[in-house]
């Protein structure tokens, strides 16, 4: 919105006969230049342009006021795209994002920009953020967002080119000529992202290093190709190649971090692990939301968690599945660089993790864990319940690795201990038992789904209090604390929550997957079992770790859902010597 309603001549003529002195004058105009920001609406009338055409043009405007923070307000109405406009990261249905700007809709049930599906559409994704970018989506729909490397040489010519990854929106980072990360922003406030596609990572966002905070938002029904994680989410690092001072390779990576508050993914289907949210190799934090009816064809029908930091609180994880293991929740090794030392970790406070399943068992007995599975690192669990989930190994939870962790810090209510044999139970009040959870209720509200405790239930006033949270997953203040993701509430019906929730099943991949084609292969190995390339430490390859304080979360783009919850991690810097120097910075 523009700071003064004057034109710059008539405010310079106010100005002159107030006798304000020409350096002041000068002063306030340059700051004004600078802090001013544009508005532009879309679509405009009697012009002949299509509305799609229209948004490009605004786009393209508000990305030559880099020095402004421009909304465009996107009327209702959808807004299809035959063709990209943009080749910057892969093609691109609008230019690429590298300045301040927001899109800004009638709401996501009314304004929708996509794809159109026709076959003779190319492929293209929606959305790319540049480092230097900081895109806020509110109150929008994207859909039908598609990516390939097929046919673009640029995939094989440049390093980590993103041409076939992240469906609906990639974002980006790189570093300076001092290795200081510049991070691309994305904030997705009251939208929805919903049937997009990638070949690769990422069917609707893949974060390459970048900041993602997901509010109040819908993430459904994306996919990705077979063996390829994080329908949903998928979070990574961004590599950069250089040469130090003394010519040797060194790649610097740029970890990304993803919030999830209030927000909803149902039924994305992954053709790898994490079918809702994968993190490969950053943070990600999900609290207050619902991860619901997701489908893996390996591990983490829900949540997937590679070498990096997931915490997950007051969320709901239900009725996912994983073809092997973690149907709700799996933490293994996935990444290159991952050394034994550098394990995955996952803490679960105050969540339900019920209804999952993971069907197949593999035959190495690595397989199961219907709740949750720990192959690589750990899982730290409090105050969550995890029972009442399926497989043929380890019912809720499976430890598949001896060097594998399950973590009790306890007031944890499990239904079946039987393959949980590895946690720590030692003095911490767990309980064993049936959690008596009513039904999977929904009212179609972002982050609403949750299974209510009945009155019988040993949960009720049985958590840690001062490990609880303040607030359930739907708001409500906690009172004596209820271990699980809901608190108690003894209202008939639970008011407008009269919705089932969707539960995915083996079923859910026929038709709704490429198959496998000859590149892939039919191999039944899992991708955590095929990447477990692991970096040897000698007395000639030395490594070292440093530690930094990581900076305060960004600050989500509208109100409500503080997230400061990452000022307490501590982001590991990994320098690999000997003609190959790896450095790690957020």
């Amino acid at each position: 919105m523009k700071s003064f309603s004057l034109s710059p001549t008539s405010f310079l003529r106010y100005a002159s006969s107030k006798a304000v002195g020409h350096a002041i004058l000068l002063a306030s105009l340059m700051a004004t230049s600078q802090s001013q920001a544009a508005d532009y609406f879309v679509p405009q009338t009697n012009d002949g342009r299509s509305h799609a055409e229209q948004l490009i043009e605004a786009l393209r405007s508000a990305e030559l006021t880099p020095n402004e923070a421009d909304t465009i307000f996107i009327a209702a109405g959808t807004y299809t795209f035959d063709n990209y406009s943009d080749e910057g990261a892969g093609y691109n249905a609008l230019p690429t994002v590298s300045t301040e700007i927001t899109l800004k809709g009638a709401g996501a049930e009314s304004t929708i920009i996509e794809r159109n599906q026709s076959a003779s559409t190319p492929i293209f994704r929606l959305m790319h953020v540049a480092a230097t970018g900081k895109l806020t989506l509110e109150g929008v729909t994207l859909q039908g967002g598609e990516t390939t490397c097929i046919g673009d040489p640029r995939c094989d010519s440049q390093f980590n080119f993103p041409g076939d990854t992240g469906g609906a929106i990639f974002v980006a980072a790189t570093v300076d000529q001092l290795d200081q990360p510049i991070q691309g922003q994305l904030y997705v406030i009251d939208s929805v992202l919903t049937d997009n596609y990638s070949e690769n990572c990422g069917g609707a966002i893949r974060n390459d290093g970048g900041l993602v905070h997901v509010e109040r938002s819908i993430i459904s029904n994306n996919r990705t190709r077979y063996v390829i994680d994080g329908a949903g989410i998928y979070n990574d690092a961004h590599y950069s190649e250089d040469n130090d001072n003394n010519g040797n390779s060194k790649t610097t990576l740029v970890r990304g971090k993803t919030t999830v508050i209030d927000s909803s993914f149902i039924g994305n289907l992954g053709g790898g692990q994490g079918a809702a949210i994968f993190n490969e190799n950053g943070f990600v934090k999900v609290s207050n939301s619902s991860i619901i009816g997701n489908w893996a064809r390996f591990n983490g029908g829900g949540i997937g968690n590679g070498y990096g930091i997931t915490e997950i609180e007051n969320s709901t994880i239900f009725g996912n599945y994983s073809g092997h293991r973690g149907g709700g929740v799996y933490g293994g090794k996935s990444s290159e660089l991952a050394t034994d030392s550098q394990d995955s970790i996952i803490r679960i406070n105050n969540s339900t993790v019920t209804g999952n399943m993971s069907e197949k068992d593999s035959g190495d007995g690595h397989a199961g864990g219907g709740g949750i599975a720990v192959y690589f690192g750990s899982i730290e669990m409090q105050n969550t319940i995890v029972s009442n989930n399926s497989a043929p190994l380890g019912i809720d939870c499976r430890v598949n690795r001896s060097s594998a962790k399950l973590i009790s810090l306890g007031n944890n209510l499990i239904g079946d201990a039987n393959g949980c044999e590895a946690i720590t139970t030692a003095g911490n009040n767990d309980l064993y038992q049936d959690p008596a959870l009513d039904l999977c209720m929904s009212n179609g509200e972002p982050g609403k789904a949750h299974l209510p405790l009945r009155l019988a239930s040993p949960a009720r006033d049985a958590a840690d209090a001062l490990a609880c949270t303040s607030v359930d997953q739907l708001g409500r203040t906690r009172n004596n604390c209820d271990i699980g993701a809901v608190e108690y509430d003894d209202s008939p019906n639970q008011g407008s929550f009269n919705r089932s929730c969707h539960i995915a099943t083996s079923d859910d991949y026929d038709n709704a997957l490429p198959p496998p084609d000859e590149e892939d292969g039919n191999s039944e190995e899992t991708p955590a079992e095929s990447n477990e390339t692991v970096v040897q430490s000698s007395d000639e390859n030395q490594s070292t770790v440093e530690t930094v304080s990581l900076p305060a979360n960004p600050a989500p783009a509208s109100g409500g859902g503080g997230t400061g919850l990452w000022l307490s991690l501590l982001l590991p810097i990994f320098v690999l010597r000997r003609g190959h120097q790896l450095s790690t910075r957020l």
